[in-house]
């Protein structure tokens, strides 16, 4: 866990709550490949500290796995380049 704002130019944090936040920036957490989709089949959440992936809908086989980054995520690092999610491609 790190301060709130020690971690400025990564891009792998989990805000547990308003003073405490996960650096998921590490090799063994393959989570932090899971993109962003404006209609995702997963969600982040997670209680004491911890943040679970978990489905929101049926995954099949093979089906990249995503969820939502979140509005502050979006509009500072999607929104100027653009959304390439399946959802927004269309």
């Amino acid at each position: 866990m790190a301060e709130k704002n020690h971690y400025k130019n990564t891009k792998y944090l989990f805000w547990t709550d308003k003073n405490t936040m996960i650096d998921g920036n590490i090799s063994s957490n393959i989570a932090r490949y899971i993109n962003h989709s404006c209609k995702p089949n997963c969600e982040a959440d997670g209680p004491k500290g911890r943040v679970y992936i978990t489905s929101i809908k049926n995954i099949k086989a093979g089906e990249e796995l995503t969820y939502d980054y979140g509005r502050e995520y979006f509009d500072k690092h999607i929104k100027n380049k653009g959304c390439r999610c399946v959802q927004c491609k269309k």
